[in-house]
């Protein structure tokens, strides 16, 4: 009998031990990946402010990003992030929110994709900060993002008498499985940043 104990308090100690790792391992996967997404983020918003610089200041054109292009991507050939239109996407990324303070903080915390979606098919800055704000709150994947902004949820949203049911009853439907609390951060972009692409054969 004592024996019996011995092994149910070895097998309950091991198991909460197990436990408490692969939810350490879940926490620092996280904390990588939101580190990893906040430099690539400032380093597109630097290039963005660069482009715009170049333009303003040194009277350059259009073909700056052009040229631009064929540099970075002559010194990073591996990397799909210093094409000629995401080149646009960071020159647009930073005149869209150069002035509004309050969301340059938000921008750091989604994704690259998720970003541009935001950038492309919303019209206002409201409109961009709500989709920013939900996207960081409720962890929407690109696919999550596109579906609630081509189902118009901002604007049901505004028209909505009881916004709060709204939003429970699109959390439902977009629940996020306990071992996917970063899928809203996961970007091609930042395994390319990384240089992991062809290691993982993506």
């Amino acid at each position: 009998m004592k024996k019996i104990n011995i092994i149910k308090k070895q097998t309950q100690d091991y198991e909460k031990s197990l436990s408490s790792i692969i939810k350490k391992v879940e926490e620092s996967k996280h904390k990588a990946i939101t580190t990893v997404n906040k430099f690539l983020i400032e380093l597109y918003w630097f290039i963005g402010e660069t482009i715009i610089n170049l333009q303003e200041k040194s009277k350059w054109g259009d073909a700056v990003v052009e040229k631009l292009s064929q540099d970075l991507k002559t010194k990073y050939p591996d990397m799909n992030g210093f094409s000629i239109r995401n080149l646009w996407n960071m020159k647009r990324f930073y005149e869209t929110y150069r002035e509004c303070k309050k969301l340059q903080a938000v921008l750091a915390e989604i994704g690259w994709t998720n970003n541009v979606i935001i950038l492309e098919k919303t019209k206002t800055i409201e409109e961009k900060e709500f989709y920013l704000k939900m996207c960081l709150k409720e962890k929407w994947s690109s696919r999550d993002l596109l579906r609630q902004i081509d189902s118009a949820y901002y604007e049901r949203f505004m028209l909505s008498q009881k916004p709060g049911k709204l939003m429970k009853i699109e959390k439902d439907k977009l629940a996020i499985p306990v071992d996917d609390i970063h899928r809203h951060l996961k970007d091609e972009y930042i395994l390319e940043f990384l240089d992991l692409t062809k290691i993982l054969n993506l």
